[in-house]
């Protein structure tokens, strides 16, 4: 018996290869459903408004639920730029349980699902882009 080889007269492609049929006998999926590709909506606690869903993970454990079911993708665009200036500020080591537990903090409070917290040091060196 001879190995198989991708040489010879025939055409193989790999449908061929896995499952005998060529290309008319491999179902590749079709369409999405539009229900899928509709964008999916949350009312956001933060900008009171109905927003984009956060659909990247966001790596939080169980916060991340919450987070997803409260918030909406641009007001967590709008956390990720201030995560910045509060670690900077504050000048968090990000290896240290405590300096974790001050962005969560701080996280919260700015998306508004915990108490306020005192930001007056990250208010005092704001500039808004120009």
């Amino acid at each position: 018996m001879r190995p198989f080889s991708f040489t010879g007269t025939g055409c193989y492609n790999a449908a061929t290869v896995l499952n005998g049929h060529g290309i008319r006998g491999v179902r590749l999926g079709g369409y999405p459903n539009r229900r899928a590709t509709e964008m999916a909506e949350v009312q956001c606690v933060k900008c009171g408004k109905a927003g984009e869903q956060i659909t990247d993970p966001l790596f939080m454990g169980r916060l991340e639920s919450e987070i997803k079911a409260n918030v909406c993708k641009s007001c967590w665009r709008e956390w990720e730029g201030m995560k910045v200036m509060v670690i900077n500020e504050y000048q968090v080591n990000l290896g240290e349980e405590s300096g974790r537990e001050l962005v969560k903090k701080h996280m919260r409070a700015f998306l508004k699902l915990g108490e306020a917290v005192d930001n007056s040091k990250l208010q005092q060196s704001y500039r808004p882009v120009q």
